[in-house]
């Protein structure tokens, strides 16, 4: 994966839990994917009350740098989307 510089549109993260993967995008581009299964076991979300946290997972270790925009779906976005969103967000051409 790329390494992270100051100034730099840092990506984005999408979740498709169905077929358990994990996607990372920088400035419009996929940069990573990972699966989410451990010894063969999907991982996927359940209902709970733990809040959406972006830039900590504890309220105790906080990321060091900063979180511009962020945009949640309630599904995942195709390619174009992505691209899409990222020039409409940044004014920039993905890449």
């Amino acid at each position: 994966m790329d390494p992270l510089r100051p100034g730099h549109q840092h990506g984005r993260f999408r979740r498709h839990y169905p077929h358990g993967y994990t996607k990372i995008y920088r400035d419009g581009i996929l940069r990573d994917r990972d699966d989410l299964s451990i010894n063969g076991r999907t991982i996927g979300p359940t209902r709970g009350d733990a809040p959406l946290r972006i830039g900590t997972s504890n309220l105790e270790s906080f990321f060091e740098g900063g979180v511009g925009k962020v945009a949640v779906y309630d599904k995942e976005l195709t390619q174009a989307q992505i691209v899409r969103h990222y020039e409409v967000m940044t004014g920039k051409k993905a890449g």
